[in-house]
């Protein structure tokens, strides 16, 4: 979680290397060392945050299309101690 009991964010916008459509798989990478957590979108540096409120807890991952109506489907979601 981060401030405020909220879960912890990255920053929003558009992500240029993203491939939208149907049939158009993406790699997410999501790696965390200690309080910051690093994103990676087909191999690219996106983002990073801190999240400095808990030692250990579960991980998620949530699409967010502002309005618009949208559907993901999640396959071989893995996750490895570094």
């Amino acid at each position: 979680m981060g401030h405020n009991g909220r879960p912890a964010t990255t920053k929003t916008g558009v992500c240029s290397n993203f491939l939208a459509g149907l049939n158009h798989p993406n790699q997410i990478d999501v790696q965390v060392k200690e309080q910051m957590i690093d994103i990676f979108v087909n191999g690219i540096y996106l983002t990073s945050t801190q999240d400095d409120q808990l030692q250990s807890g579960q991980m998620g991952v949530m699409l967010m299309a502002g309005d618009a109506i949208s559907e993901a489907t999640y396959s071989n979601f893995a996750l490895w101690k570094l």
